[in-house]
């Protein structure tokens, strides 16, 4: 039985982009997928592979997301401090 990977509540905005990400994998699935292969929340192609087993990638920089990827602890203890709390 395949997990289907969903999307959470807090990231269904019709201004933010998705992608497809290839099966165990964080690459990209598609070529050109930062101009022309973004989906919606609820695109159907994306929901399909999604159901496919196939993971998303969020598309950082459209409708104003913001993504930070820290790997030192101390820095991660010190921004919590500081920014308000997130997904």
């Amino acid at each position: 039985m395949i997990k289907q990977i969903k999307i959470p509540k807090q990231l269904q905005n019709e201004n933010f982009r998705f992608i497809i990400v290839k099966k165990k994998s964080k690459a990209p699935f598609e070529s050109n997928w930062t101009k022309d292969k973004n989906y919606k929340f609820d695109d159907k192609r994306l929901l399909d592979f999604l159901a496919q087993g196939y993971n998303y990638g969020v598309l950082c920089g459209v409708g104003n997301i913001v993504c930070l990827d820290i790997d030192e602890l101390q820095i991660i203890k010190e921004l919590e401090k500081k920014l308000p709390e997130t997904l």
